[in-house]
């Protein structure tokens, strides 16, 4: 095996590596998306921008059924990517 072999073998590791790393962070999303009390939007600074409750809170309407419906669409978006994620590392 020569140097250029090599480098290119550490490069494909690096790349699988950084695409099984997106893979395990989109499950631990999926799997905590369930189990929250609502949705909350975040600028980049992390200041709330707005709540969706999915229950009654004081001071924010009640919206379970909005929540449900993006919940159930960032799963599916999310379920998406891990599967382009996928086949991208199989084609590695």
């Amino acid at each position: 095996m020569d140097r250029k072999t090599l480098e290119w073998m550490g490069e494909q590791v690096k790349k699988g590596e950084d695409i099984v790393a997106k893979i395990d962070h989109l499950n631990k999303v999926k799997e905590r998306l369930p189990y929250g009390g609502g949705i909350e939007f975040r600028d980049i600074h992390g200041n709330l921008c707005c709540r969706i409750a999915s229950h009654k809170e004081p001071g924010v309407p009640e919206t379970s059924r909005l929540v449900r419906k993006l919940r159930g669409t960032l799963i599916e978006l999310i379920d998406a990517e891990i599967a382009r994620l996928e086949q991208e590392l199989t084609e590695l």
